[in-house]
Protein backbone atom coordinates (compact mmCIF):
# COMPACT_ATOMS: atom_id res chain seq x y z
CA UNK A 1 0.00 0.00 0.00
CA UNK A 2 2.78 2.44 0.90
CA UNK A 3 4.58 1.57 -2.33
CA UNK A 4 1.47 2.56 -4.29
CA UNK A 5 1.26 5.85 -2.38
CA UNK A 6 4.93 6.52 -3.15
CA UNK A 7 4.39 5.78 -6.86
CA UNK A 8 1.43 8.19 -6.90
CA UNK A 9 3.53 10.85 -5.16
CA UNK A 10 6.34 10.46 -7.71
CA UNK A 11 3.86 10.61 -10.59
CA UNK A 12 2.11 13.69 -9.24
CA UNK A 13 5.43 15.46 -8.61
CA UNK A 14 6.49 14.69 -12.19
CA UNK A 15 3.18 15.97 -13.52
CA UNK A 16 3.52 19.10 -11.40
CA UNK A 17 6.93 19.78 -12.89
CA UNK A 18 5.48 19.55 -16.42
CA UNK A 19 2.93 22.24 -15.54
CA UNK A 20 5.07 24.64 -13.56
CA UNK A 21 8.84 24.10 -13.49
CA UNK A 22 9.67 25.13 -17.05
CA UNK A 23 6.34 25.98 -18.67
CA UNK A 24 8.07 28.08 -21.34
CA UNK A 25 9.52 24.79 -22.59
CA UNK A 26 6.81 22.24 -21.74
CA UNK A 27 3.69 24.20 -22.71
CA UNK A 28 4.56 24.55 -26.43
CA UNK A 29 5.26 20.79 -26.53
CA UNK A 30 1.72 20.24 -25.23
CA UNK A 31 0.16 22.79 -27.57
CA UNK A 32 -0.53 25.23 -24.74
CA UNK A 33 -0.02 28.99 -25.08
CA UNK A 34 2.82 30.72 -23.24
CA UNK A 35 0.97 33.86 -22.19
CA UNK A 36 1.42 35.14 -18.64
CA UNK A 37 -2.03 34.06 -17.46
CA UNK A 38 -1.59 30.46 -18.56
CA UNK A 39 1.94 30.33 -17.12
CA UNK A 40 0.55 31.60 -13.81
CA UNK A 41 -2.11 28.87 -13.84
CA UNK A 42 0.56 26.25 -14.61
CA UNK A 43 2.66 27.29 -11.64
CA UNK A 44 -0.41 27.38 -9.40
CA UNK A 45 -1.25 23.82 -10.49
CA UNK A 46 2.34 22.83 -9.69
CA UNK A 47 1.96 24.23 -6.18
CA UNK A 48 -1.38 22.51 -5.66
CA UNK A 49 0.02 19.17 -6.87
CA UNK A 50 3.08 19.54 -4.61
CA UNK A 51 0.75 20.20 -1.67
CA UNK A 52 -1.45 17.20 -2.44
CA UNK A 53 1.53 14.87 -2.92
CA UNK A 54 3.09 16.10 0.31
CA UNK A 55 -0.14 15.40 2.20
CA UNK A 56 -0.14 11.83 0.82
CA UNK A 57 3.43 11.37 2.10
CA UNK A 58 2.55 12.77 5.51
CA UNK A 59 -0.47 10.49 5.81
CA UNK A 60 1.31 7.34 4.67
CA UNK A 61 4.77 7.73 6.17
CA UNK A 62 4.59 10.18 9.09
CA UNK A 63 1.11 9.73 10.54
CA UNK A 64 1.21 6.02 9.59
CA UNK A 65 -2.32 6.03 8.16
CA UNK A 66 -1.79 4.93 4.55
CA UNK A 67 -5.49 4.08 4.24
CA UNK A 68 -6.32 7.78 4.49
CA UNK A 69 -3.77 8.54 1.79
CA UNK A 70 -5.37 5.86 -0.40
CA UNK A 71 -8.84 7.37 0.13
CA UNK A 72 -7.48 10.80 -0.80
CA UNK A 73 -5.74 9.37 -3.88
CA UNK A 74 -8.97 7.68 -5.00
CA UNK A 75 -11.01 10.87 -4.62
CA UNK A 76 -8.35 13.07 -6.23
CA UNK A 77 -7.80 10.78 -9.22
CA UNK A 78 -11.54 10.31 -9.74
CA UNK A 79 -12.25 14.02 -9.96
CA UNK A 80 -9.19 14.88 -12.06
CA UNK A 81 -10.12 12.09 -14.50
CA UNK A 82 -13.77 13.16 -14.49
CA UNK A 83 -12.84 16.73 -15.38
CA UNK A 84 -10.55 15.49 -18.18
CA UNK A 85 -13.50 13.53 -19.61
CA UNK A 86 -15.76 16.60 -19.29
CA UNK A 87 -13.10 18.65 -21.09
CA UNK A 88 -12.83 16.03 -23.85
CA UNK A 89 -16.60 16.14 -24.36
CA UNK A 90 -16.93 19.94 -24.21
CA UNK A 91 -13.62 21.06 -25.74
CA UNK A 92 -12.61 18.13 -27.93
CA UNK A 93 -9.35 16.19 -27.95
CA UNK A 94 -6.05 17.85 -27.16
CA UNK A 95 -2.45 16.67 -26.98
CA UNK A 96 -1.97 12.88 -26.54
CA UNK A 97 -0.19 13.60 -23.22
CA UNK A 98 -3.57 14.41 -21.71
CA UNK A 99 -5.05 11.09 -22.87
CA UNK A 100 -2.12 9.25 -21.31
CA UNK A 101 -2.66 11.26 -18.12
CA UNK A 102 -6.35 10.30 -18.17
CA UNK A 103 -5.42 6.63 -18.47
CA UNK A 104 -3.00 6.88 -15.57
CA UNK A 105 -5.54 8.73 -13.42
CA UNK A 106 -8.22 6.11 -14.07
CA UNK A 107 -5.69 3.35 -13.35
CA UNK A 108 -4.64 4.97 -10.07
CA UNK A 109 -8.29 5.39 -9.08
CA UNK A 110 -8.99 1.71 -9.78
CA UNK A 111 -5.92 0.52 -7.87
CA UNK A 112 -6.79 2.79 -4.93
CA UNK A 113 -10.35 1.44 -4.78
CA UNK A 114 -8.91 -2.09 -4.96
CA UNK A 115 -6.79 -1.33 -1.88
CA UNK A 116 -9.88 -0.02 -0.08
CA UNK A 117 -11.98 -3.15 -0.53
CA UNK A 118 -12.88 -4.90 2.76
CA UNK A 119 -10.82 -8.02 1.97
CA UNK A 120 -7.64 -5.96 1.57
CA UNK A 121 -8.13 -4.27 4.92
CA UNK A 122 -8.89 -7.52 6.77
CA UNK A 123 -5.71 -9.17 5.40
CA UNK A 124 -3.54 -6.38 6.85
CA UNK A 125 -4.07 -7.42 10.45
Amino acid sequence: MKTFVLLCVIGLFANALVYGFMPNYSFPLLGLPKDAGVLHIGRAIMGAYFGVATSWCLMAFVAKVPEKAIIHIAVFMFFVALMRVVSLVLDGPSHPFFLVALGLEVSCFLVATWFLRPEANSQKS
